[in-house]
């Protein structure tokens, strides 16, 4: 992923859709969606209650080939018939549940032509299939998750991660701090860089055009091997600060 040169390089899914490989999780879309759309980013990922606010900001915009990622939770099947209903199409369906029937539901609303594609938190088992076309990680340290990225990747389904970067617990990994002054990056921003070297889609979450400005500000560097290993002896560590010993 060293090749990358700018936030909307693109994953491409099964379905032969393309994917922004960095997306923006609209907490607040009402104000959010604009700013990030004239940020330059063309993925936007809301939950149902945003996705009116969405579309009216994806219409309104000049900016071409937006992505619209809908992230659904457990009951999904209902959700999808109020979205239906309310003819606002989607990109991609990624369902926060491991329950086989919201997994189906988002499968046949793919079926239906409701979204283009569709992901699913983590992998389900053979049973439960039909297999999705993204895999989503509920952490950014992915340590436990590992066969399941592997997995994934080796059958050429993108991953991505939701971690909420950038709430002040990264900074408490001493290496990681100190590695991140070593490039003049915040440690969220090392972290944002190790993802896309390793394959992994960043959606992030901001709350004002300074974010949206420094999760942009990762590609003018590249981490080095050293760097890299590093970030894989501590990925999975638990991000809480080291009692001082009393001596």
């Amino acid at each position: 992923m060293s090749h990358l040169t700018n936030k909307n390089d693109a994953a491409v899914l099964a379905t032969g859709a393309t994917v922004p490989l960095m997306g923006v999780i609209m907490d607040d879309a009402a104000t959010l969606a604009a700013t990030t759309l004239a940020a330059g980013y063309r993925h936007l990922i809301c939950p149902p209650a945003a996705l009116p606010a969405v579309r009216a900001a994806v219409a309104q915009s000049e900016t071409k080939d937006v992505f619209v990622t809908l992230l659904l939770s457990a009951p999904a099947a209902s959700t999808l018939a109020q979205v239906a209903q309310a003819a606002l199409p989607v990109d991609l369906l990624v369902i926060d549940s491991a329950a086989a029937a919201d997994r189906q539901a988002a499968a046949a609303a793919c079926a239906r032509h409701q979204a283009k594609a569709w992901g699913a938190l983590g992998e389900p088992a053979e049973a439960e299939r039909p297999a999705s076309s993204l895999t989503l990680l509920p952490l950014g340290v992915t340590a436990q998750f590992a066969p399941v990225v592997q997995a994934a990747q080796a059958a050429g389904r993108p991953v991505a991660t939701n971690l909420p970067f950038g709430r002040g617990d990264l900074a408490l990994l001493r290496p990681l701090r100190r590695m991140a002054e070593r490039y003049g990056k915040t440690p969220a921003q090392i972290v944002v860089r190790w993802l896309l070297q390793r394959g992994i889609l960043p959606w992030l979450p901001a709350a004002n055009a300074q974010e949206l400005s420094a999760w942009g500000d990762v590609f003018d560097f590249e981490l080095s091997f050293h760097d890299t290993q590093v970030l894989e002896a501590l990925d999975g560590r638990p991000m809480a600060p080291r009692k001082h010993r009393r001596h």
